[in-house]
């Protein structure tokens, strides 16, 4: 009965032991410049750009692997069916999907139709080009295409990118340095091909373990290109304060710089909502990890609750859209099941007063009904996206203020600097004049998106500028049209 309590004490006691044991190790590791590196279980002297040329590294090596697997083959020497598509591209039978897209990009530049305006073959193989692309950049139709060359009896399926879409929607090439793609357009995209392989191996196109290892090597490559991502964000930011860290600029020209960039930012799409967005994540962090590096003060502290605070904020925010989405298409989806029980009941009594032609029009959604849902499915997809910007900037922070290759002073310099970017950032977002989107600013979006999107796929290139001015003559004949039918 004694022995019990006496070992219930050693235990204790040992584990307390070893608690001051860690706690002391980790304030020297962290005096030295150290992090903590989970996966080895070891304090380490972190270096962001090593990080970076090993996961470009291994995303290079996995997307050779899926090439492989797909029927590329592994060596130079791999037989395939038909080289006509690889020839097009100027590439090999193993290039990786990077290579071929690089290829592609290059080639239908040099064809472009508008580029050649005398040469009257330039659109032909402009269309022959997308089409060797289309082909070539899908694991699926490669494989088949790897096994029995041209089908002369079918064309291959236009490839919908989810990603041009969400560009479209979303997108602004003058934030991507700050946060890379966001998670909504990659899972979506992801989400699509995936379901395309599934089903081409339901359907006996793709083998059902090829359609597994892809699954498996994707998941990988997404988990690769999220740390890929965080690394590019980290290296920007450590390019965008280079002049005032090295002392090239002072504060007052560099805050000049930082609001002129915000500025131009703020006067395109959701502008002002992504300026603002970054200005705030960039501030936490910063004042975070300043605070944290000062002796006997609680400014680390402060900043760490205000942190935690802004996180259930999020969350809160993200919970109250996704219910409220939830509601509308609950609401649209048991409008729809209804008309649809009448429809059939109507046909079993035709020539009856509930024809089928009533029935639609006295239960089917009006557009009125869907026009509502569209800002508050918006809103869901901006809750994600800020979600989604705060976590991936959080890791881009860490990565910039734990690289070793300079001393703990010289990190909390440059989380001074970005500190400055989050303050500039912020106060410009916050006090933009930038109109808020209605529904018909967003359903023209939509419908450029799409537009887009069925462009893209059938390999024309199209580029974000080209998309904008779509968006903006759109909104200008719409205007039009309001006006006379107002004068009328």
């Amino acid at each position: 009965a004694v022995a019990l309590p006496a070992v219930g004490i050693g235990v204790g006691a040992y584990q307390l032991g070893r608690g001051m044991a860690n706690a002391g190790e980790a304030k020297k590791a962290a005096k030295e410049g150290k992090t903590w590196d989970e996966t080895k279980r070891e304090w380490i002297f972190y270096l962001l750009d090593k990080e970076m040329a090993e996961v470009s590294e291994e995303i290079d090596k996995l997307e050779r692997e899926s090439g492989q697997f797909s029927g590329a083959g592994g060596s130079s020497s791999k037989k395939v069916k038909d080289m006509q598509y690889y020839e097009l591209l100027g590439v090999s039978a193993t290039a990786t999907p990077g290579e071929i897209k690089k290829a592609y990009y290059k080639e239908a530049r040099k064809c472009h139709p508008d580029k050649n305006p005398d040469n009257p073959d330039a659109a032909a193989k402009f269309q022959e080009l997308g089409k060797a692309y289309q082909t070539l950049s899908d694991a699926q139709l490669r494989a088949a295409y790897d096994r029995d060359g041209i089908s002369e009896d079918s064309q291959p399926d236009l490839q919908i990118d989810a990603k041009v879409f969400f560009n479209v929607m979303f997108g602004s090439s003058l934030v991507h340095p700050y946060i890379g793609e966001l998670w909504i357009s990659s899972a979506a995209d992801s989400a699509i091909k995936t379901s395309s392989m599934h089903q081409a191996s339901e359907d006996g196109g793709v083998d059902a373990n090829l359609s597994k290892i892809l699954d498996e090597s994707n998941s990988k490559l997404a988990t690769l290109k999220q740390t890929q991502r965080c690394c590019e964000i980290a290296i920007h930011l450590k390019s965008r304060i280079s002049e005032f860290y090295n002392s090239e600029i002072g504060e007052a020209r560099f805050r000049q710089s930082l609001r002129e960039e915000a500025e131009t930012i703020t006067k395109g799409a959701y502008g002002a909502v992504y300026v603002t967005t970054i200005g705030s994540s960039l501030k936490l962090e910063c004042e975070e990890y300043i605070g944290l590096q000062k002796a006997l003060s609680l400014d680390g502290v402060s900043a760490s609750m205000k942190k935690k605070a802004n996180s259930f904020s999020n969350d809160m925010n993200l919970v109250s859209s996704a219910y409220k989405s939830y509601q509308h298409a609950n609401k649209l989806n048991q409008k729809m099941a209804k008309a649809a029980a009448e429809e059939a009941e109507g046909e079993e009594g035709d020539g009856k007063d509930g024809s089928k032609e009533k029935v639609k029009k006295q239960t089917m959604p009006d557009m009125s009904e869907f026009d509502e849902s569209i800002p508050v499915f918006l809103e869901l997809a901006w809750a994600i996206n800020v979600k989604d910007i705060f976590k991936t900037i959080k890791t881009a922070c860490k990565k910039l203020f734990d690289d070793s290759s300079v001393d703990v002073s010289e990190r909390v310099r440059r989380a001074k600097a970005v500190l400055i970017i989050g303050q500039v950032f912020f106060e410009v977002g916050k006090t933009s004049n930038s109109a808020e989107q209605n529904v018909e600013d967003i359903k023209t979006r939509a419908e450029i998106a799409v537009m887009t999107t069925m462009a893209k796929a059938q390999g024309q290139e199209i580029h974000e500028s080209d998309a904008e001015e779509l968006v903006r003559q759109h909104k200008q004949m719409q205007e039009a049209q309001k006006q006379q039918q107002e004068a009328s």
